[in-house]
Parts: C-alpha cells; sequence; structure tokens
C-alpha cells in the first residue's frame, strides 16, 4: 500500500506541533496529526505514514508507550520512529532507544537538524525497500537457474536412454524418428535459453 501520510507527528501539545507543522511543511511533506496515543494508533494503520515524531511526555498514554504498541506491528526499518521532547538527559535518550526509536530530537526543535534527520530515516528506508526488493529478484532469478540446469539434467539422461533405444531399431526409422526429436530439441534448447 502506497503511503498517503509522509509524516504523523504525535503530540498533546498544540502550539508545539503547530510549529512543527509549520515548520515542516515548507519542505513540501504531507502531514498529519494525532494528538494522544490512542487516535495515534488508528491512524498508524489508517494513513500508513512513512516517518513519525512522537512527543515523550503526553496526557495518558506516554510516548514510550505509543512507541512500543507500534514496534509490535512494524519494525524500526519499516516504520521510523523520532521521539521528541523537551527532556533531554541521558536515561531518558537511553529509554527512548531501547524501547525501540530511530531517533531523538530535542524540541523546541530546530528545522535543519529536523529536516536532515527525517531524510536521512527516509534515504535508509527505501534503501532497505530497495534492497529486499532486488533481494527477491535474485532469489527468483536464482531458482530460475537451479530449474533449468535441473530441466538440462533430466534432459541428457532422456538423450541417453534415447540412444540405447535407438539402436534397437532399423536404420531407415531411426533415421527419421532422429531427425524429428533433433527438431524437437532446437525448439526446446530455444525456450531453455529463454529462461536463462
Amino acid at each position: 500500500m502506497k503511503n498517503s501520510v509522509d509524516i504523523l507527528i504525535i503530540d498533546d501539545d498544540e502550539l508545539s506541533s503547530k510549529i512543527l507543522i509549520s515548520q515542516l511543511s515548507k519542505n513540501k511533506y504531507i502531514i498529519q496529526r494525532a494528538k494522544n496515543g490512542t487516535d495515534a494508533l488508528e491512524l498508524v494503520e489508517i494513513s500508513r505514514p512513512r516517518i513519525i515524531l512522537l512527543d515523550i511526555q503526553m496526557e495518558g498514554m506516554s510516548g514510550i508507550e505509543v512507541l512500543k504498541k507500534i514496534r509490535e506491528n512494524y519494525t524500526a526499518s519499516e516504520l521510523p520512529i523520532v521521539m521528541i521532547s523537551t527532556i533531554s538527559d541521558r536515561d531518558t535518550v537511553f529509554h527512548c532507544i531501547a524501547a525501540g526509536a530511530n531517533d531523538f530530537l530535542l524540541k523546541p526543535i530546530d528545522q535543519r537538524v529536523a529536516r536532515s534527520r527525517i531524510e536521512a530515516h527516509l534515504s535508509k528506508k527505501e534503501a532497505l525497500l530497495l534492497f529486499e526488493k532486488n533481494k527477491s529478484i535474485l532469489e527468483t532469478l536464482s531458482s530460475v537457474q537451479q530449474f533449468t540446469k535441473s530441466l538440462d539434467n533430466d534432459f541428457k539422461k532422456l538423450e541417453s536412454l534415447f540412444n540405447e533405444v535407438m539402436t534397437e531399431i532399423p536404420d531407415d526409422k531411426s533415421q527419421l524418428i532422429k531427425d524429428q526429436i533433433k527438431m524437437s530439441k532446437i525448439v526446446l534448447l530455444k525456450v531453455l535459453e529463454k529462461l536463462k
């Protein structure tokens, strides 16, 4: 499913959210906001954001609780989450990263720093998706090559068996059969060549 939202901001602070949305909108991101953890969890499933900016301190469900819930369904590479907070002590940052956050931004958020970190996480995510797609294509090609090799081996066994049987058929009839099989072999080899 294609993402309809670039960034989901989860923050119960109205003013902080408006400032952040105003700053990031200049970069042509499609932004959506959730005011609490419950709304956020619903929006994650509906909107499929490419990245989340999540405030740590919120009424009701905390940012860490929301983070843990999201991580039950999405890995850090599938859905990057950047925690945002006015609290910058090492323990808070450690707890966020340990719970599955990709990054941490201190409020008030500098637009340039936020933009560069968001772009870095989105680029990493796109690179991983491309890697997975290419890996899948290579696995498919490998399977086709193994199948082709198996067909080639089977064909050689069949040819050997055929030659044994042909020694028992009179020469005039055997030549006619060999000519027809030679034509079939040429057609089969062309098909095998296309599969490679």
